[in-house]
């Protein structure tokens, strides 16, 4: 099953996301966005070619209509998030970065994952004048990253504080 998306799928709270007894490729001109919920696990989907995209209005309701802003073309943006389990997932050729975490998202756990194609992969944020970062928890294990794939993983952090990736990564 091919979904090509034409504007953001936006996860809300408390969601499963399961692929498990099909081959589910998520595709288009935006994937997927996660923002300020919680509780989600996203399990079996092939999560490629993402695009950036301008400002689209996407429906919420069966009554109302928001506006969003532009994409940069991730295969999954998290921002602001608690309790996400990526498991099972295989992200490739997606325009800025496989997986953005961003915002404070704490308790994050990528696993047993496929991450190719790209010249960056997994991605998480800590900055110095944003408070919420000081607890941002990020767990990335037993995954496979592809050829071709530079950074395995990158932990950026704002004036010398946060975590140290080599480590983590053998580098």
């Amino acid at each position: 099953m091919h979904i090509n998306l034409k504007t953001k799928l936006i996860v809300s709270n408390a969601k499963t996301i399961d692929g498990r007894g099909a081959i589910v490729h998520i595709i288009g001109k935006v994937c997927i966005v996660i923002e300020h919920v919680g509780n989600i696990i996203i399990h079996g989907l092939y999560i490629h070619d993402c695009e950036p995209s301008g400002n689209t209005k996407i429906r919420v309701s069966p009554t109302d209509v928001v506006g969003r802003g532009k994409s940069d073309g991730d295969g999954l943006t998290i921002k602001g998030i608690r309790n996400l389990w990526i498991d099972y997932c295989s992200f490739a050729r997606c325009k800025d970065g496989l997986v953005d975490i961003t915002e404070g998202s704490t308790a994050v756990t990528v696993t047993n994952s496929y991450l190719r194609s790209m010249i960056r992969s997994c991605y998480w944020v800590i900055l110095d004048d944003y408070l919420a970062d000081a607890g941002m928890l990020v767990t990335v294990a037993f995954n496979h990253f592809g050829k071709g794939l530079v950074e395995q993983g990158r932990c950026f952090e704002g004036a010398g504080r946060g975590a140290r990736p080599p480590e983590l990564f053998g580098q």
